[in-house]
């Protein structure tokens, strides 16, 4: 059980809300990280910007080989 619970929708302040929504279109939900980030909204949007620099701002390839190269040094395989 999760020491800080993540936010429902219902109980999103507005910027939580407007994240929520970008998060849904692009993924076609909200992870609970982001749920838990938004109890702090400087926090989630920190992490959504440098989000938004990974996707646009590494070549395809080499953000992939990122991607590969995170999930098998951290054993996190989702």
């Amino acid at each position: 059980m999760p020491t800080i619970s993540p936010i429902p929708d219902a109980e999103a302040g507005e910027a939580a809300r407007t994240a929520f929504g970008v998060l849904r279109s692009r993924v076609g939900a909200v992870p609970n990280m982001y749920r838990t980030l938004a109890h702090a909204p400087a926090v989630l949007d920190a992490v959504m910007t440098t989000g938004q620099a990974i996707r646009s701002g590494l070549d395809p390839k080499l953000r992939e080989l990122a991607y590969l190269k995170t999930t098998r040094l951290t054993d996190c395989h989702y």
